[in-house]
């Protein structure tokens, strides 16, 4: 009996954390429906659940910056207190996906898997060492990028400019995040 109570007081045991996950999921009466082929939730991608699973929405300056994010497999953000810094935000920080888009490039492919191991900060001479093209900036979030996404992805095409967050004119370049399942929702067909 006392083994019971003992597991019954203990807050971080599997019961509660079942507990809460049961909350989470029935706590809302309608949920969202996604009919698209995504990754299927095994081995790297056991974690993929559509709903919690985000997409740093990210920009590029240009031919050389994408260039040069494609060779170094790096996606950097600028951070503190200059205009265009990343805001922090748990989504942006756990995101798993990278889409890209640029000036003037509203409809985008350019979707990328990042690693599971979260952003770094890197100073303005690591980034030279790097080779990045005139780092204005003391220091910057960097994201690694580990390949281009799964090939259930081979061939979608998104329309930014429908996803939650989208800014228009200049701040269309500030970097912002989404789930998979908003994103599906703009799927160009």
């Amino acid at each position: 009996l006392s083994e019971v109570v003992n597991h019954f007081l203990n807050r971080a045991s599997q019961r509660e954390k079942m507990a809460q996950k049961t909350y989470e999921v029935h706590k809302d009466k309608r949920s969202e429906e996604l009919k698209e082929a995504l990754p299927e939730p095994i081995g790297m991608n056991r974690s993929f659940i559509p709903d919690e699973t985000y997409v740093l929405v990210g920009f590029y300056k240009g031919v050389s910056h994408l260039d040069w994010i494609l060779q170094n497999n790096l996606y950097n953000v600028r951070i503190g207190d200059v205009k265009g810094s990343l805001r922090l935000g748990l989504e942006k920080l756990n995101a798993k996906y990278l889409l890209l888009h640029s000036y003037g490039e509203t409809k985008t492919s350019k979707l990328f898997k990042l690693s599971d191991k979260g952003p770094r900060i890197l100073s303005k001479q690591e980034m030279m060492e790097k080779n990045y093209p005139d780092p204005r900036n003391d220091f910057y979030l960097v994201f690694d990028i580990i390949s281009e996404a799964e090939m259930e992805f081979a061939g979608m095409n998104w329309d930014i400019t429908k996803l939650p967050n989208y800014t228009y004119g200049r701040n269309s370049s500030i970097p912002f995040a989404v789930s998979i399942v908003d994103l599906m929702k703009v799927l160009i067909k």
